[in-house]
Protein backbone atom coordinates (compact mmCIF):
# COMPACT_ATOMS: atom_id res chain seq x y z
CA UNK A 1 0.00 0.00 0.00
CA UNK A 2 1.46 3.57 -0.61
CA UNK A 3 0.35 6.77 -2.00
CA UNK A 4 0.60 7.63 -5.27
CA UNK A 5 1.14 11.24 -6.71
CA UNK A 6 0.41 13.15 -10.03
CA UNK A 7 1.31 16.41 -11.53
CA UNK A 8 -1.19 18.96 -13.52
CA UNK A 9 0.57 19.61 -16.36
CA UNK A 10 -0.88 23.51 -17.41
CA UNK A 11 -2.63 23.86 -20.14
CA UNK A 12 -3.53 26.93 -22.34
CA UNK A 13 -6.85 24.99 -23.14
CA UNK A 14 -8.41 25.31 -20.13
CA UNK A 15 -8.30 28.79 -19.61
CA UNK A 16 -11.22 29.93 -21.80
CA UNK A 17 -12.95 26.94 -20.34
CA UNK A 18 -12.89 28.97 -17.00
CA UNK A 19 -14.33 31.64 -18.55
CA UNK A 20 -16.86 29.67 -19.74
CA UNK A 21 -17.68 27.98 -16.63
CA UNK A 22 -17.90 31.89 -15.45
CA UNK A 23 -20.34 32.82 -17.72
CA UNK A 24 -22.41 29.51 -16.86
CA UNK A 25 -22.66 30.46 -13.35
CA UNK A 26 -23.57 33.98 -14.12
CA UNK A 27 -26.35 33.26 -16.06
CA UNK A 28 -27.39 30.60 -13.46
CA UNK A 29 -27.33 27.81 -16.40
CA UNK A 30 -26.95 24.53 -14.82
CA UNK A 31 -26.62 22.49 -18.04
CA UNK A 32 -24.30 24.71 -19.73
CA UNK A 33 -22.41 24.64 -16.09
CA UNK A 34 -22.33 20.67 -16.46
CA UNK A 35 -21.15 20.53 -19.53
CA UNK A 36 -18.25 23.21 -19.19
CA UNK A 37 -17.15 21.23 -15.66
CA UNK A 38 -17.11 18.05 -18.03
CA UNK A 39 -14.65 19.66 -20.75
CA UNK A 40 -12.83 20.97 -17.76
CA UNK A 41 -12.67 17.82 -16.37
CA UNK A 42 -11.84 15.97 -19.22
CA UNK A 43 -8.86 18.78 -20.19
CA UNK A 44 -7.72 18.66 -15.94
CA UNK A 45 -7.37 14.23 -16.83
CA UNK A 46 -5.61 14.51 -20.14
CA UNK A 47 -3.20 16.56 -18.38
CA UNK A 48 -2.70 14.46 -15.61
CA UNK A 49 0.98 13.09 -15.34
CA UNK A 50 1.40 9.97 -12.50
CA UNK A 51 4.80 11.41 -11.19
CA UNK A 52 5.74 8.36 -8.75
CA UNK A 53 4.56 6.43 -5.10
CA UNK A 54 5.60 6.44 -1.70
CA UNK A 55 5.58 3.27 0.02
CA UNK A 56 6.28 2.53 3.86
CA UNK A 57 10.14 1.43 4.18
CA UNK A 58 10.98 2.34 0.77
CA UNK A 59 12.33 4.99 -0.65
CA UNK A 60 9.88 6.90 -3.34
CA UNK A 61 10.17 5.93 -6.67
CA UNK A 62 9.28 7.90 -9.46
CA UNK A 63 7.68 6.91 -12.85
CA UNK A 64 9.76 7.94 -15.04
CA UNK A 65 7.33 8.52 -18.09
CA UNK A 66 9.85 7.49 -20.72
CA UNK A 67 12.08 10.49 -19.52
CA UNK A 68 9.63 12.45 -21.36
CA UNK A 69 9.20 15.00 -18.69
CA UNK A 70 12.48 14.99 -16.85
CA UNK A 71 15.63 12.56 -16.27
CA UNK A 72 16.98 11.85 -12.86
CA UNK A 73 18.54 15.15 -11.25
CA UNK A 74 16.31 16.86 -9.02
CA UNK A 75 16.87 20.14 -10.83
CA UNK A 76 15.36 18.82 -14.25
CA UNK A 77 12.79 17.30 -11.99
CA UNK A 78 11.79 20.25 -10.12
CA UNK A 79 11.65 22.73 -12.81
CA UNK A 80 8.85 20.04 -14.45
CA UNK A 81 7.34 19.89 -11.31
CA UNK A 82 7.66 23.89 -11.03
CA UNK A 83 6.16 24.43 -14.56
CA UNK A 84 2.73 22.46 -13.72
CA UNK A 85 -0.66 23.54 -12.35
CA UNK A 86 -0.58 21.61 -9.32
CA UNK A 87 0.73 18.62 -7.73
CA UNK A 88 -2.07 16.16 -6.32
CA UNK A 89 -1.59 12.78 -4.55
CA UNK A 90 -4.74 10.42 -5.04
CA UNK A 91 -6.97 11.33 -2.12
CA UNK A 92 -7.07 14.74 -3.82
CA UNK A 93 -4.55 16.63 -1.41
CA UNK A 94 -2.98 19.38 -3.14
CA UNK A 95 0.97 20.05 -2.38
CA UNK A 96 3.41 22.90 -3.55
CA UNK A 97 6.71 21.71 -4.43
CA UNK A 98 8.82 22.42 -1.31
CA UNK A 99 6.24 20.22 1.01
CA UNK A 100 6.29 17.21 -2.29
CA UNK A 101 9.84 17.33 -2.26
CA UNK A 102 10.21 17.02 1.36
CA UNK A 103 7.28 14.70 1.98
CA UNK A 104 7.43 12.57 -0.74
CA UNK A 105 10.88 12.70 -2.90
CA UNK A 106 12.87 12.70 0.12
CA UNK A 107 11.27 11.36 2.67
CA UNK A 108 12.89 8.29 3.27
CA UNK A 109 16.40 8.80 2.39
CA UNK A 110 17.31 5.28 4.05
CA UNK A 111 14.29 3.67 3.47
CA UNK A 112 14.80 0.42 0.95
CA UNK A 113 15.16 0.15 -3.10
CA UNK A 114 15.37 -3.00 -4.85
CA UNK A 115 19.38 -3.87 -3.87
CA UNK A 116 19.08 -3.07 -0.35
CA UNK A 117 15.85 -5.09 -0.60
CA UNK A 118 17.18 -8.40 -2.13
CA UNK A 119 20.77 -7.76 -0.02
CA UNK A 120 18.76 -7.47 3.37
CA UNK A 121 16.74 -10.93 2.89
CA UNK A 122 18.40 -12.61 0.65
CA UNK A 123 16.07 -15.74 -0.31
CA UNK A 124 14.86 -16.37 -3.52
CA UNK A 125 11.23 -15.55 -2.95
CA UNK A 126 12.54 -12.06 -1.78
CA UNK A 127 14.81 -11.38 -4.86
CA UNK A 128 11.56 -12.17 -7.05
CA UNK A 129 9.18 -10.00 -4.67
CA UNK A 130 11.71 -7.11 -4.89
CA UNK A 131 12.13 -7.45 -8.84
CA UNK A 132 7.71 -7.35 -9.14
CA UNK A 133 7.47 -4.36 -6.28
CA UNK A 134 10.60 -2.35 -7.87
CA UNK A 135 9.77 -2.82 -11.15
CA UNK A 136 13.78 -3.37 -11.75
CA UNK A 137 15.13 0.10 -10.85
CA UNK A 138 16.17 2.47 -14.02
CA UNK A 139 20.03 3.00 -14.04
CA UNK A 140 20.40 5.60 -16.36
CA UNK A 141 18.68 8.43 -17.62
CA UNK A 142 18.95 10.94 -20.52
CA UNK A 143 21.15 12.98 -18.36
CA UNK A 144 23.75 9.70 -17.65
CA UNK A 145 24.14 6.73 -15.15
CA UNK A 146 21.94 7.61 -12.00
CA UNK A 147 23.49 7.47 -8.85
CA UNK A 148 23.39 4.34 -6.46
CA UNK A 149 23.00 7.47 -3.39
CA UNK A 150 20.32 9.13 -4.46
CA UNK A 151 17.13 9.22 -1.89
CA UNK A 152 14.96 8.22 -4.30
CA UNK A 153 14.64 6.02 -7.23
CA UNK A 154 12.88 5.21 -10.77
CA UNK A 155 10.79 3.03 -12.33
CA UNK A 156 11.55 1.51 -15.81
CA UNK A 157 8.44 1.37 -17.01
CA UNK A 158 5.63 3.25 -16.77
CA UNK A 159 2.45 0.33 -15.87
CA UNK A 160 2.47 1.19 -11.89
CA UNK A 161 1.28 2.81 -9.24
Amino acid sequence: MGTNVYAIRKNPRTIPVWDKIEQAVDARDPWKLQEEMETFQKEFDENRVHIGKRSGGWKFIFDFQNWKYFDHTEESIKEFLGSCFAIEDEYGDYYDLETFWKDFAIWNPEGLDGKTYEERDGTTESRARARANDYYESTTSPAGPIPDNLPYRFSNHVDFG
